[in-house]
């Protein structure tokens, strides 16, 4: 039999935990397990070689508890579906909120509550939420009440996709050149139609540097290019002035000719027209 303790490598845990529960396995990586304690979402890999227990804490979400508390709250279980974990954690703060989470098995930072609880849970095959009621003595009733999930399941899992594609698309910017304008413009189309509770969760920095980065390219660009239709204004101008010169052909206006021609040919492509 082979034990671990989160406490071991997680902090904030309370030196007394009386419940660890709703172990689940992971569908998708053989050998891996997801847990619950009070405030806290862990992940434990069991190693053969080694014989132990690989333990890391996925989130923190408070770590307030009521160890000596009878009728303390504890997590009941997990739930894992569609790359999603469904669980109870608890907020920290002397109110002690319970919220039913879900979060993103392969980035537990993207985490929503559906709704707040009271005790035990059922998520359905609906999805939606089945809150199991308990009378005040603790003694549980036969009912149980419904919370309409399904669509808040459904719009977390879209602003998934669409957080994802954002990031993928900042991160394709790569090092910023007037080429990247159209690079950049997808990025910020694609983070502005975020929802907001989403952009909270995406760093725009890369972005918003890759913005400054390439205006002051174009600037730069601009100004170049103005100096250089100016110079080729000049240059032409005294081309014409050549050409002006010339007047009147006659067997004298050989060499305002030649003058001429050769300031024209030494023009460029851009004087020139």
């Amino acid at each position: 039999i082979v034990t671990c303790d989160p406490r071991d490598v997680m902090e904030g845990m309370p030196e007394r935990i009386e419940k660890i529960a709703g172990i689940a396995a992971d569908p998708d990586v053989p050998g891996k397990f997801w847990g619950v304690v009070t405030g806290t979402l862990f992940s434990f890999t069991y190693d053969k070689e080694a014989a132990t227990f690989q333990v890391k804490q996925e989130l923190s979400y408070g770590t307030e508890h009521y160890a000596d508390e009878f009728n303390a709250w504890r997590p009941t279980s997990v739930v894992i579906k569609d790359g999603y974990i469904f669980t109870n954690l608890s907020t920290s703060g002397t109110d002690n909120i319970k919220q039913y989470l879900m979060i993103s098995k392969d980035d537990p930072s993207y985490h929503f509550p559906l709704v707040e609880i009271d005790r035990g849970f059922v998520l359905g095959n609906d999805n939606n939420v089945y809150s199991v009621i308990f009378k005040d003595e603790g003694i549980m009733n036969q009912g149980i009440r419904m919370h309409k999930t399904a669509d808040r399941i459904a719009e977390i899992k879209a602003n998934k996709v669409a957080k994802d594609a954002a990031e993928e698309k900042i991160n394709a910017i790569g090092e910023v050149t007037l080429d990247s304008k159209n690079a950049i413009d997808a990025a910020r189309a694609a983070y502005d139609a975020l929802a907001e509770e989403v952009k909270a969760l995406v760093d725009p920095s890369v972005l918003v540097a890759a913005e400054a980065k390439n205006a002051e390219l174009k600037a730069a660009a601009d100004q170049a290019a103005a100096e250089k239709a100016a110079a080729d204004k000049a240059a032409a101008d005294a081309v014409i002035s050549k050409i002006d010169a010339i007047g009147t052909v006659s067997l004298e206006s050989e060499e305002a000719i030649k003058a001429a021609r050769a300031a024209y040919d030494a023009l460029t492509v851009d004087q020139k027209a």
